[in-house]
């Protein structure tokens, strides 16, 4: 009998987590935190997410998983660091594989900015804090910058996609990520503003149209990434005007 793959811990503890589904709701929180500790790292940095996207939809229930994780951190002998931040609407503008990552690339490239990079400036900070390399977290961010500024960042997310065997040229020319050949605009219903958004929908929504990654169980190798839809929205507090699209839908086929 052909004997399966050995998964390190922390992908065993994360493959389960996947398949249990429903039931990490209530016995996430070890689990997670098993997976971090098993990664081998000397300090770690967690950014639990709170609001309509987030495990937790509660500010107060995601401190308290915040608590939690650091508490078990403490008992593992690791220092763990948790940062709440905000998942009531997605972090980025865009939510798909190919546009999330041409997303970072532009972050990395100081082409954008935005929460996505005010958030990965207070866990990058306090991650280097924690490596003992910035004196503190204003050290951090301004090293940070400075990385971002000299082209450092891109060209380590450059050495990284290589590494792996990817396509580094992706960093130098987004246009070699996967295009969708439609872009169909989604008009706003009338005049307005963005109050808020169900985000947890609009993931699965995205999911159910081929832009993510499916369920796989532990023996399985994961199914490729696919590219056949990705969508692009204006975040909460932006205004909706009738004759502009206040979305649009990137999918290779129309209808």
């Amino acid at each position: 009998m052909k004997a399966r793959p050995r998964l390190p811990a922390g992908a065993k503890v994360k493959t389960r987590a996947r398949v249990k589904g429903k039931a990490r709701e209530k016995a996430g929180v070890p689990e997670e935190a098993a997976e971090k500790l098993a990664s081998g790292a000397g300090a770690i940095v967690l950014d639990v997410k709170t609001g309509s996207g987030a495990l937790m939809r509660t500010v107060e229930d995601s401190i308290a998983l915040a608590k939690a994780m650091v508490d078990i951190g403490a008992q593992a002998g690791k220092p763990i660091l948790a940062l709440v931040t905000g998942m009531e609407q997605p972090l980025g503008t865009h939510v798909g594989n190919a546009l999330e990552v041409k997303e970072a690339i532009d972050i990395l490239a100081g082409r954008a900015g935005g929460d996505l990079l005010a958030v990965s400036l207070e866990l990058g900070s306090r991650m280097l804090v924690a490596a003992g390399i910035a004196r503190d977290v204003d050290d951090g961010k301004a090293r940070m910058k400075h990385a971002l500024e000299s082209g450092a960042g891109l060209a380590k997310l450059r050495e990284m996609i290589a590494a792996q065997g990817g396509d580094a040229g992706v960093c130098d020319d987004v246009t070699r990520l996967p295009q969708a050949k439609h872009l169909v605009p989604i008009p706003a219903p009338h005049d307005g503003y963005v109050a808020d958004m169900d985000t947890t929908a609009i993931g699965y929504c995205a999911q159910d149209l081929g832009a993510g990654r499916h369920i796989f169980v532990a023996h399985q190798h994961a199914p490729p990434l696919q590219s056949r839809c990705q969508l692009a929205a204006l975040a909460a507090g932006g205004r909706a005007q009738v004759q502009y699209p206040h979305a649009g839908l990137h999918s290779q086929q129309r209808g």
